[in-house]
């Protein structure tokens, strides 16, 4: 404590509210973090409608084959980090080629990451859990096309919020969020937690779709700019 007020002192750092800044940084906040909180639920509304249809043995099984399944988020996540940052401090045309090229990468290493874990789900489950779990074998195969669309809205997520447009993360994620209650509904009763896993799927499948929209049009970036590793990219794998 003395040693910070001797900092303070010997700076002369002079600490004062800045009411402007502070509005401006709140209702830029506020306006992603909305689209946080409704994703964050769109992620875990499915688990709430499993245990009255199909008890929490069911549930259990599909906590398992989500946790395994997100596994593969660290590789978007890490991308999407260093994407955000990037963005920011660099003019429109280089964010929008920083984030087409961070896309390309991260569909590719997702695709490797989900071809392996489609092997070894199945084994794993069985000799971590025992055959208790076997259910959930089946859940995080269903599960997997949903783990590749969110990987992808991650970075755009972060291109729209580097340029200024967190809001536009709160639209999708609400649009994703009303699917994923509908599906949810009509699935689960009658297929249980594979019946979860197409809704979650479906539902990322459909906000995957919607962000793309929104980055094509803000961007003018075509889908082979997109989605097809080229030479240059493999140099960063």
């Amino acid at each position: 404590m003395l040693f910070r007020s001797f900092i303070f002192y010997q700076s002369k750092i002079i600490l004062k509210l800045n009411l402007s800044y502070l509005k401006v940084s709140l209702y830029y906040g506020l306006k992603g973090h909305v689209g946080n909180i409704f994703q964050k639920f769109n992620t875990r509304l499915d688990q709430f409608f499993i245990s009255p249809y199909w008890g929490s043995a069911m549930l259990g099984n599909y906590s398992i084959a989500v946790t395994i399944s997100e596994l593969i988020f660290y590789i978007p996540d890490s991308i999407g980090i260093i994407t955000l940052t990037s963005i920011a401090e660099r003019d429109k045309k280089e964010a929008e080629r920083l984030t087409a090229k961070s896309l390309r990468i991260t569909i590719a290493l997702t695709l490797i990451l989900i071809g392996l874990l489609y092997f070894v789900a199945g084994p794993g489950v069985l000799f971590l859990y025992g055959a208790a779990f076997e259910p959930a074998i089946k859940a995080i195969y269903y599960l997997l096309p949903g783990i590749f669309f969110v990987g992808i809205s991650k970075i755009l997520s972060k291109y729209f919020s580097g340029i200024g447009r967190p809001e536009i993360n709160t639209y999708t994620s609400a649009i994703s969020m009303v699917v994923t209650i509908l599906l949810c509904i009509t699935l689960i009763p009658r297929y249980g937690i594979v019946g979860a896993a197409i809704a979650s799927s479906m539902a990322y499948g459909l906000r995957t779709i919607c962000d793309m929209g929104f980055f094509i049009k803000a961007s003018r970036c075509g889908l082979p700019e997109m989605l097809f590793l080229k030479k240059e990219d493999i140099n960063h794998l």
